[in-house]
């Protein structure tokens, strides 16, 4: 029970119950079949990008460039298979969309492992950059005529639920995308030395150094990795919407790192959990999507959510005050120990 009570994931999950508890005993709705699944089907994006910039901020980086890399990287795919008249299926589209996102992001990992820049320097440089590419050789026209076979994947489905009253809800094939990134993403931090060298250079990169961890390497890797899940987000976006949107994604890069934060990740590096992305991530789609069945305007749901911020980072804040208080206590007790024995 103290190791539950010892993870900020469990006050989260408390929180976010609370909140559903009182959203659901306002409005019935909530805990319907068809906003449950409007509510999976609208965090898949979310889920996509969180989970690469999690991995990023686990290491004790920062990258907001991942919407620029997103939609390069999406809308230059689309313009080949669009212009080129392309007829072949939804694989090629990812692959290709993801190989730009992976070039884009070793970029950023480039400038960051072999020159020590700061990331949210080079982050930031980088999402000018490429949005200035974007606009400037590729243009911001909307693309809505895309090739069949990316409509017809937006609307397969995995399944069709039915719910007591017979209306049918599409659960879409898109869904599995998002839990196949977030099962690779957690077997890599928890099982492989890779991850182990994450959370290392995340608590202390001098001392990642010393156990023997190759930080370069790992660095081109976390941003490649990072470069490669925003495009497939982008892809899955693109899809979602059916249509190529240059400006869709901007701004996109706080909303994200919020879902990051609320999940427990520790902004400094070195903490963090799948599980603890998945409540952050619950915790969002419920205040942006939730709010406007219990009569509140959508316009207060960015309030609300930083209300929420600052109350569990006040938890957090607590925590750690607790705890180092009870380390204060112990090493008291060792020095008044280690005197005893010097006055015998």
């Amino acid at each position: 029970m103290k190791k539950i009570l010892a993870k900020n994931e469990f006050y989260l999950f408390v929180i976010l119950l609370m909140i559903c508890l009182l959203i659901g005993s306002m409005n019935p709705v909530f805990f319907s079949l068809g906003n449950m699944v409007d509510l999976l089907r609208a965090a898949v994006p979310y889920g996509i990008f969180a989970a690469g910039i999690m991995i990023v901020i686990v290491s004790g980086g920062i990258d907001i460039s991942f919407p620029a890399i997103a939609t390069l990287s999406t809308y230059v795919t689309l313009l080949l298979f669009v212009n080129g008249s392309y007829e072949g299926n939804i694989v090629l589209f990812f692959l290709l969309s993801c190989s730009i996102g992976l070039i884009l992001g070793l970029v950023n990992g480039f400038f960051i492992a072999v020159f020590d820049f700061p990331p949210l320097i080079v982050t930031l440089a980088t999402q000018s950059i490429y949005y200035g590419i974007q606009y400037t050789f590729f243009g911001s026209k909307r693309l809505t005529f895309l090739p069949e076979y990316i409509n017809s994947f937006s609307k397969a489905d995995l399944f069709t639920a039915v719910d007591e009253n017979g209306m049918s809800y599409i659960f879409p094939k898109y869904f599995f995308i998002v839990v196949f990134v977030f099962l690779l993403a957690f077997l890599v931090l928890r099982f492989t030395f890779m991850g182990r060298g994450i959370f290392a250079i995340g608590g202390s990169k001098s001392s990642a150094i010393r156990v023997g961890f190759n930080v370069k390497l790992l660095q081109f890797l976390i941003y490649g990795a990072s470069g490669t899940i925003a495009a497939l987000g982008g892809a899955v976006y693109t899809i979602m919407i059916r249509q190529g949107n240059p400006a869709s994604l901007i701004g996109l890069e706080m909303t994200i790192i919020s879902i990051v934060v609320l999940g427990g990740i520790e902004i400094n590096g070195g903490k963090g959990s799948i599980f603890g992305l998945v409540l952050g991530l619950a915790f969002f789609m419920v205040i942006n999507n939730s709010l406007i069945l219990v009569g509140i305007s959508s316009y207060w749901k960015t309030f609300v959510l930083g209300i929420a911020m600052y109350l569990y980072a006040a938890v957090i804040a607590y925590k750690r005050k607790m705890r180092n208080k009870q380390v204060h206590e112990i090493d008291m007790q060792a020095l008044q120990k280690e005197g005893g024995k010097v006055s015998e």
